[in-house]
């Protein structure tokens, strides 16, 4: 859908904050072309759910629908981020027992999909926070701030889009300058078999069950969110209740089908949608069926 987007001249973009991680997601097995995700974007978002919502939440493990409610009323000011910190380092990152030779048993795949290795010294997310200088509240909050202003003023003059699945809870964080901008939202819905299926191949088999790993109350350690036992449908209430808010602020809203897009048969009347939603022509050449 990114890609989609970039093709009707829309750009991605968020290096202008300065960080360190100015580079996109690597492509995986499951995303050969790539995540259109800026890595640091990714970390400040991961730092505000925390803030917002407590240590145990993330984009893996959603927070409640009274939760997400009530963060609407949380005053983000410096006094919220104050005394807030967190890195991944020797301290806080939790491997468990001789992880690199259970691989698979832990997430049925041969590498290390929850990048666990790589936050060892002298590695890639070793103390990750801290290079990119998000690791405490009031350097976050700087970092918000100027993305905030950045954000007020680009849209004026630029087409500009962000995608990060982190945005579904730590939208409280930005839901002003969204409104005061007239940001849009480009929802997109999917069967929630294949959804089910996909979360598990990325973060492991034991998401959303009870089925705990060793002595730890978590059933996936990806990237070390630490991710609880959590009923799928609690999962998918919380997202859709989230994007409900931004609705109910006045946020126009567009609803995707992922499975009509990605099928020629039922693409057509999706493509309008979005065409006229971005108010420019999309490329769907760049489109596969993943049946062929």
């Amino acid at each position: 859908m990114a890609q989609l987007v970039e093709t009707a001249g829309y750009k991605g973009e968020t290096g202008f904050l300065g960080l360190q991680s100015q580079t996109k997601i690597a492509p995986s097995q499951y995303n050969p072309t790539g995540y259109s995700e800026e890595v640091a974007f990714t970390l400040l978002n991961d730092q505000l759910i925390r803030l917002i919502y407590g240590h145990k939440y993330s984009f893996l493990h959603s927070p409640s629908v009274s939760a997400i409610q009530e963060a609407l009323e949380v005053d983000l000011s410096e006094d919220t981020f104050m005394g807030f910190s967190y890195d991944l380092d020797e301290f806080t990152v939790s491997v468990p027992a001789d992880y690199q030779s259970r691989l698979y048993e832990l997430s049925q795949q041969q590498w290390d999909v929850w990048g666990l290795t790589r936050m060892k010294p002298n590695t890639k997310w070793y103390r990750a926070y801290s290079k990119n200088g998000l690791c405490n509240g009031v350097d976050i909050l700087s970092k918000l701030n100027s993305f905030l202003s950045y954000l007020a003023s680009a849209s004026r003059t630029r087409r500009i889009y962000l995608k990060d699945p982190r945005l579904i809870f730590a939208f409280p964080a930005y839901l002003q300058t969204m409104i005061s901008t007239k940001c849009k939202i480009l929802a997109i819905t999917r069967n929630s078999g294949d959804l089910l299926q996909s979360m598990r191949s990325h973060y492991g088999h034991r998401m959303f069950t009870n089925e705990t790993i060793d002595h730890f109350p978590y059933v996936s350690n990806h990237f070390n969110y630490a991710i609880q036992p959590q009923p799928f449908s609690d999962y998918v209430k919380s997202a859709m209740f989230s994007i409900k808010l931004m609705v109910d602020s006045s946020l126009e809203t567009l609803h995707i089908s992922y499975d009509k897009l990605m099928h020629a048969s039922n693409r057509e009347h999706e493509l309008k949608k979005l065409n006229d939603f971005l108010g420019a022509e999309t490329d769907s050449t760049i489109l596969k069926d993943p049946k062929s």
